[in-house]
């Protein structure tokens, strides 16, 4: 088989975020008994991969419109080029806008992994109504122009089916669902020995770009817990441009630590527990991590984060209210020393191959 991809990250200098890392994990994947066509900049990480052949995108165009909309453009006159030189079976999108791209530029039987709920994350950072009307174009064409779509949890496929299902009506037939590994090749495996801390340490790990990880929940939650009397600490870790309000905002909490960015192995092992009180998250690697690191995880009953934890008593609602209540029992019954032990077997059950699980899909 012979599969096609494109990206416009930059994997040389850009931020690489989980997606980043998937697609990396998954040309990886395909390329071991496989041919991998890839439109891209320079991607070092790729480059002593046999099967692998790329097709490089110009960094220095002039950017007379917007990042994504150029980087379609780029995408789609280089598919072009590789549909006159090459033969490949499947194009593999990761993104919406790389599905418009490669039909723009005449590619077929495309495969989309959509990462994201591109609405649903739009609507919770406050996107304006023009813009999300904009998004929710780019949506339907996305899916009018795939064979097949990939998302990452059950609450993904409900709202994308229902937003899109009178634009296209083979859509519920086209969605399939593949939750993220575990064992993903970037992750550290390794478990800790937890000497639990006399003050309980709870960790957050996300960036403080808009209000989608739910900072804000925690800590409206911790200080009415310090309030009353509780004693434990809160370690939040990431950086973003609304940083500095929240460490202005929350100063004189002593307990409260604002790591910035972090190596996250090194701090999970110092936790108590993990908390992940995403208004949206589609399946968050923070979740995974944690599993791995023997850490006991809680989340919001959203999206891939219920998913991944699956039952109720690790799940709260995205409000202060309820985080402030699970809190509270959690730091009464110290439960997270026995959670943490139960959860392995999670851990166990989201260790699979996921670059093989999605090629699977692919090949249907």
């Amino acid at each position: 088989m012979t599969y096609l991809m494109a990206t416009n990250t930059d994997y040389e200098k850009g931020r690489l975020t989980g997606a980043h890392s998937r697609f990396l994990e998954l040309a990886k994947g395909l390329s071991k008994d496989n041919k991998v066509i890839i439109i891209s900049r320079k991607i070092p990480q790729l480059e002593n991969e046999k099967n692998i052949i790329f097709y490089h995108i110009n960094d220095n165009d002039p950017r007379l419109v917007p990042d994504h909309i150029a980087a379609i453009l780029k995408i789609s006159r280089k598919s072009r080029e590789v549909k006159k030189r090459e033969c490949y079976d499947t194009a593999i999108s990761f993104t919406p806008f790389i599905s418009i791209a490669f039909k723009m530029g005449g590619i077929r039987n495309i495969v989309s992994l959509f990462r994201e709920d591109l609405i649903g994350y739009h609507k919770i950072i406050g996107t304006n109504k023009l813009k999300i009307f904009y998004y929710k174009l780019i949506e339907i064409l996305a899916v009018r122009c795939s064979k097949k779509i990939i998302v990452q949890c059950h609450d993904d496929k409900r709202s994308l089916i229902a937003r899109t299902r009178k634009f296209d009506n083979k859509i519920e037939n086209k969605v399939d669902i593949q939750i993220n590994n575990a064992n993903a090749s970037w992750m550290n495996m390794e478990s800790y020995d937890h000497a639990d801390n006399a003050i309980p340490n709870i960790l957050l790990i996300g960036e403080f770009s808009n209000l989608r990880k739910g900072h804000h929940l925690l800590l409206a939650a911790a200080t009415r817990l310090y309030d009353e009397g509780y004693d434990f600490t809160v370690s939040l870790a990431g950086d973003g441009p609304d940083l500095p309000k929240y460490i202005e905002k929350y100063k004189h909490y002593s307990r409260i630590s604002f790591l910035g960015k972090i190596k996250v192995a090194e701090h999970l092992g110092k936790a108590d527990f993990l908390l992940v009180p995403s208004l949206m998250d589609s399946c968050p690697n923070t979740v995974l991590e944690a599993l791995n690191a023997g850490v006991a995880v809680y989340g919001s009953n959203i999206g891939g984060i219920a998913d991944l934890l699956v039952k109720q008593e690790y799940l709260f609602d995205p409000t202060v209210d309820s985080t402030y209540d699970f809190l509270k029992l959690v730091l009464d019954s110290k439960r997270y020393v026995d959670d943490r032990i139960k959860q392995r077997k999670r851990k166990e059950e989201l260790c699979f191959d996921w670059a093989d699980k999605i090629k699977v899909l692919i090949d249907e």
